[in-house]
């Protein structure tokens, strides 16, 4: 009996086991290469910052194109860097003009990369930017997913809240409109030039 018994129990183990590897997709391996690298700049048009405050208000940023400047090659994880970033023609709430100042070193990461379409996921992380117009003074830091996609040469970064205002001026407050501590999502498509091969 206690050899029936140890017996149904491996069956069960390795049916188990068979269950648990094809439940379980092969994860894509990271991106190792990024040709021709170097300096390249990224352009978008609209882009949009939204800010949630704690009762689930959302504030809208946008600016009607902004540009990037890069300096892009494989070290780990990390794709490049981003050294410089303008916005123009931004408004906080269809109300406030104001500019962004991009701060420090931004960093381009990919995590998977899919050889049967493409795409490279990643994200774009120590983010740091500076809000600043009339009557409104404000940071942001964070980071933020992203896909890069070979066949179109677009860095497309997507509007998950995983940015935080880390400050508001007491005096400049941006008319009440974003808060300390609010979620902020920023989503905007990026043309690459040079195009870029991932792989």
């Amino acid at each position: 009996m206690r050899s029936r018994v140890g017996s149904l129990l491996a069956v069960a183990a390795t049916a188990l086991a068979t269950v648990v590897v094809v439940a379980t997709p092969a994860s894509a391996a990271p991106p190792v290469s990024i040709s021709p690298g170097g300096a390249a700049t990224a352009t978008a048009g609209t882009t949009l910052l939204q800010v949630r405050d704690a009762d689930g208000n959302i504030t809208e940023l946008t600016c009607d194109s902004a540009a990037a400047t890069t300096n892009l090659g494989v070290s780990g994880s990390k794709l490049g860097d981003i050294t410089n970033t303008i916005f123009e023609n931004c408004l906080l709430g269809f109300i406030i003009q104001f500019e962004v100042t991009h701060v420090g070193v931004w960093e381009l990461h990919g995590s998977d990369f899919n050889s049967a379409t493409g795409v490279t996921d990643g994200s774009i992380t120590n983010i740091s930017a500076v809000i600043e117009g009339p009557g409104c003074l404000a940071s942001v830091t964070g980071s933020v997913p992203a896909t890069y996609t070979n066949g179109t040469g677009v860095l497309s970064v997507q509007d998950d809240f995983t940015l935080t205002i880390n400050s508001v001026d007491a005096t400049d407050d941006c008319l009440g409109l974003i808060h300390t501590g609010d979620e902020a999502a920023f989503s905007g498509d990026f043309a690459v030039s040079p195009v870029q091969t991932v792989s």
